[in-house]
């Protein structure tokens, strides 16, 4: 997956969070994704925190 689509995945993170602005959490998302080696196995760790944290959210609203 490229890039663009882990930054879009860590804005929509970031903005779940509480107290952070849309431009906040574009310039955090921004940070991490392009700070991060640009090599199959960081990306794959990138990508497995996402899903991890996408279980946990869903797993959290099947709760409400």
């Amino acid at each position: 997956m490229s890039r663009e689509y882990y930054l879009w995945c860590l804005v929509d993170r970031y903005l779940s969070m509480d107290n952070i602005s849309y431009t906040d959490a574009l310039e955090y998302a921004r940070r991490d994704v392009y700070e991060i080696p640009n090599d199959g196995e960081s990306l794959a760790a990138l990508a497995d925190h996402f899903v991890l944290n996408l279980e946990h959210k869903s797993s959290n609203s099947d709760l409400i």
